[in-house]
């Protein structure tokens, strides 16, 4: 019973400083006064745990806020490199590496086209994250690396980290966390790719404060992310999300996967570019493709409008089926044809989801522009290493760090054994 104990109040402990640092984190510059609020914790609880913070250079002092009486209070805000973290976006036609702080902020980033082979893509990813970190001169380390995300398209095995099955790159059951892991020497954390850019904008873009949100993109492919009260939903079978492979037109055009009828198929980049180019009556209009079609769209060509009008209504009824079902109410669109496209295509989508929700949801559900743009992607494929870490930061901080009242070092552990 005694160790029972002993091990509820550690572990009351070390919630109590996750607690801490995420006020930090997102409230950044704050007093400790602020987080003692925030959090319900007890001022002397708050300050023994930012000393920890201090002490592991994680947290840092940066300044003074305005008083409420008396001496101005010392703000606090998370040290941006003390951990780093790299994103990967493993996209159709390219690998893109980014190196990413603790806060969301892109260090230094690199671009190379996509190879054929999955052993060649391994190659150049491994390539890629050792160059962002070596030319923005950081130690290439597990002790300074948090791990690597990395997004992908299609359906993604959490447990195993092995790609299920990817249309687009053509793969299926490819073990691409055991193929980087072993390249890099680095935990590594793949992902879905709409799910990245639902966790970019929910902790870092339009969706922060935020309970719940949907994560759709739009462009080459149509997907989704859906996150449940802080956490993504992937479902039993991993697959939650894939909007883009819901059938919306019964014998409708043919899709990628080998269906017809998909929601891809009907308002992903092909087909913005098929209905401008009808409803123009000229086979070879719009060169360009999709971002032709959305220049023109924004310079009024109204055969370029009514293809993005066409579009989001197809979408807007997409994500009707999807509030229907799961009854969220915050939806958080973006993409590269939404980002490019902006309110010519959003109006459409809010428009037909109206029409096509339960009337009694249709005026309680948001519908707004993502807020990162292309680079959400990477952002968001860090979260999961963010998440680890912030869950027990000290402990990612190392075994050991300085306590200035001792004048030497003690673990971790034991520093937070003297926190009331």
């Amino acid at each position: 019973m005694r160790s029972m104990l002993t091990g509820d109040r550690q572990l009351i402990k070390e919630l109590n400083v996750t607690a801490v640092i995420t006020a930090i984190r997102e409230h950044q510059p704050i007093s400790r006064v602020g987080i003692a609020e925030l959090t319900g914790l007890s001022k002397s609880t708050v300050t023994a745990i930012t000393q920890l913070l201090l002490d592991a250079d994680l947290v840092r002092e940066t300044g003074s806020g305005n008083s409420r009486g008396g001496r101005r209070p010392t703000l606090l805000q998370l040290n941006p490199t003390a951990r780093l973290v790299v994103g990967v976006k493993i996209a159709p036609q390219q690998v893109t590496a980014a190196l990413i702080s603790l806060t969301g902020q892109i260090l230094n980033k690199e671009v190379e086209p996509l190879p054929d082979r999955v052993a060649e893509i391994v190659t150049t990813t491994d390539r890629l994250v050792r160059r962002v970190v070596n030319d923005a001169g950081f130690a290439f380390s597990p002790d300074r690396l948090l791990g690597v995300g990395v997004g992908l398209p299609g359906i993604v095995d959490p447990a195993t980290g092995s790609s299920i099955s990817s249309h687009f790159l053509h793969w299926q059951d490819v073990p691409i966390k055991r193929l980087l892991e072993e390249r890099l020497g680095l935990s590594v954390y793949p992902e879905n790719d709409a799910n990245c850019f639902a966790l970019g904008e929910y902790w870092y873009g339009a969706g922060r404060g935020a309970s719940s949100l949907l994560g759709v993109t739009v462009g080459i492919g149509i997907g989704a992310g859906l996150i449940l009260d802080g956490r993504i939903y992937r479902g039993p079978l991993f697959g939650a999300g894939e909007i883009g492979h819901m059938i919306v037109q019964r014998d409708g055009p043919g899709c990628a996967c080998g269906r017809h009828g998909c929601l891809e198929a009907v308002a992903g980049d092909a087909a913005i570019v098929q209905y401008a180019r009808l409803y123009k009556g000229e086979p070879a209009a719009y060169p360009g493709g999709r971002e032709d079609v959305v220049r023109a769209a924004i310079a009024q060509d109204p055969h370029a409008r009514h293809s993005l009008a066409e579009a989001g209504e197809w979408i807007g009824l997409g994500l009707a089926n999807l509030v229907n079902t799961v009854s969220t109410d915050f939806i958080v669109v973006g993409g590269e044809a939404a980002t490019q496209a902006g309110e010519l295509l959003l109006d459409p989508i809010r428009s037909s989801l109206q029409r096509h929700v339960f009337p009694s949801l249709a005026d309680r559900v948001r519908i707004v522009p993502a807020a990162l743009g292309d680079e959400v992607w990477l952002i968001g494929a860090t979260v999961l290493a963010l998440q680890r870490f912030f869950r027990a930061p000290l402990a990612a901080a190392g075994t050991r760090a300085r306590t200035r009242a001792q004048g030497g070092e003690t673990g971790w552990m034991e520093q937070l054994g003297r926190v009331r």
